[in-house]
């Protein structure tokens, strides 16, 4: 598939933000988002080599954050997150939709119906009806878009920020579970 990337680059590219963690360089990742997800639930308790980088990138600070995944109407799959959002040390994000009334206002949020959202996930961000450009051969589109693909880049964006104004106010002491905490607290229940 176009866009496809199979575990093994993933974890070689992990393993190369990892070393850039390691050896302090300068554009070494601050946060780390993984729009991608296998829906197997044996990956979640499974040793394999990218969930050992996860975990060593979250130990050194470096929240990685996945989308839950969008098979939430498929039977048995609604309370169950794709890997590797599962993992106890990523930030899992699931996904809302608006509600509306007639016409153009919103009343309210509420979790979207693909959204995979078990009981362990830790936070939702919209993710359905989001518009988006994309190439077409005769210049540009607007598109409707859904998915925790789009979720989980504006809770990282929002780490990012995050991380941006403690590092201002001095606060460099804080591990992945502190920026969870933060997130979660502060959030909208919905």
């Amino acid at each position: 598939a176009v866009g496809a990337m199979s575990t093994i680059d993933l974890t070689y590219a992990m393993l190369n933000f990892l070393d850039d963690v390691n050896n302090n360089r300068s554009y070494a990742p601050d946060v780390i988002n993984l729009s991608v997800g296998v829906d197997d639930p044996a990956w979640c308790t499974a040793t394999t080599s990218l969930t050992t980088v996860i975990h060593q990138l979250t130990l050194k600070g470096v929240p990685v954050v996945a989308a839950s995944g969008n098979d939430g109407t498929t039977s048995g799959k609604k309370n169950q997150m794709a890997y590797p959002a599962c993992l106890s040390e990523v930030i899992s994000v699931g996904a809302t939709e608006f509600l509306r009334n007639p016409g153009p206002t919103i009343s309210g949020e509420q979790v979207a119906d693909f959204s995979q959202s078990a009981s362990t996930l830790d936070i939702v961000a919209p993710g359905k009806a989001l518009y988006m450009t994309a190439p077409n051969p005769s210049g540009t589109s607007i598109l409707l878009a859904n998915g925790t693909s789009f979720s989980a880049p504006i809770v990282t964006g929002s780490i990012a920020v995050i991380k941006e104004f403690l590092a201002d106010k001095g606060f460099n002491n804080y591990t992945v579970e502190d920026i969870r905490n933060l997130l979660v607290a502060n959030g909208n229940i919905v």
